[in-house]
């Protein structure tokens, strides 16, 4: 009687163990974020790139608002006059911020991102849709500012990266 308890006991730990495993599978496990938001929020630096005749390196930060909502600010470009990004023509520290809200998965350049839309807060009324997707410790941002689609990645393709 005694032994056929523990069998007993052995197979309900058993089965409790296969159960809280095939759980954890199932929601991917402490590596997938929880949110979608989660994968964003930090500060992200860009490499040198060129923008509208100058070549910058940009700044950004995000914090958490909601699981799909962050709230994003740009805190310092600093703009080059070449392409190595070795001679400084001005450090812009205006602070442009608002809300990215993350929406639905999207195809972009053959990649599946994050599509979403920004609504600034220190210019209320505009705002822009876009792509985003934090690929290892690289962030690729794409948007427009007019209703087509964005047809490139800002930074000509170059990861803001994780600081």
């Amino acid at each position: 009687m005694l032994g056929q308890l523990k069998r007993i006991q052995l197979k309900l730990l058993f089965i409790f163990g296969l159960s809280a495993a095939i759980t954890i599978a199932g929601c991917g496990g402490s590596d997938s974020p929880a949110d979608a938001a989660d994968a964003y929020v930090g500060t992200w630096k860009s490499q040198c790139f060129s923008w509208l005749g100058n070549y910058e390196v940009v700044t950004r930060t995000a914090s958490k608002l909601s699981a799909t909502q962050l709230v994003g600010t740009v805190v310092n470009t600093k703009k080059y006059s070449d392409a190595a990004c070795t001679t400084l023509v001005s450090t812009d520290t205006t602070t442009e911020s608002g809300v990215y809200t993350i929406g639905n998965k999207a195809t972009f350049l053959g990649q599946t991102v994050d599509s979403y839309k920004y609504d600034s807060s220190t210019t209320p009324g505009s705002g822009y849709l876009g792509f985003a997707v934090v690929n290892g410790s690289g962030l690729y941002v794409a948007a427009s500012f007019t209703s087509e689609n964005p047809t490139a990645w800002w930074t000509g393709g170059i990861p803001y990266v994780k600081q």
